[in-house]
């Protein structure tokens, strides 16, 4: 590995060039696959929302939360706080004074409730 250190500089620079080559090529990759030419956007359906899928998403949405809202307290706010708030487990389970593990039970309960909701809809 004595190639690719800083002391040695031409190997140092072979190892940048390769890096940057790579990266190269997977955002190349990426863009192949995900970004779609100019001349294809008129294929592209227009986003249309009814006032009937509105009402269908509303209604879904309270049904989901009126599952959360039949489980116990802590589990709700540990779902919420990392799902939508974004807070890491760990964090979640400091604040509470548990372990990471029933963090993690709590939130999958939480998110099994939502999919049986889900599924009945």
């Amino acid at each position: 590995m004595q190639s690719s250190c800083v002391r040695c500089p031409v190997g140092y620079a072979c190892r940048m060039v390769y890096n940057l080559a790579l990266d190269e090529a997977r955002k190349r990759s990426y863009e192949k696959l995900n970004m779609t030419p100019v001349d294809g956007m008129d294929s592209i359906p227009a986003p249309s929302v009814s006032a009937l899928d509105c009402l269908v998403s509303t209604e879904t949405l309270w049904e989901v939360l009126n599952s959360l809202n039949t489980l116990p307290k802590r589990t709700q706010d540990a779902f919420v706080r990392h799902r939508v708030d974004g807070i890491p487990q760990k964090d979640i389970a400091e604040e509470l004074g548990v372990s990471r593990t029933l963090v993690n039970f709590m939130i999958k309960d939480a998110h099994r409730a939502c999919q049986r909701t889900l599924r009945a809809a």
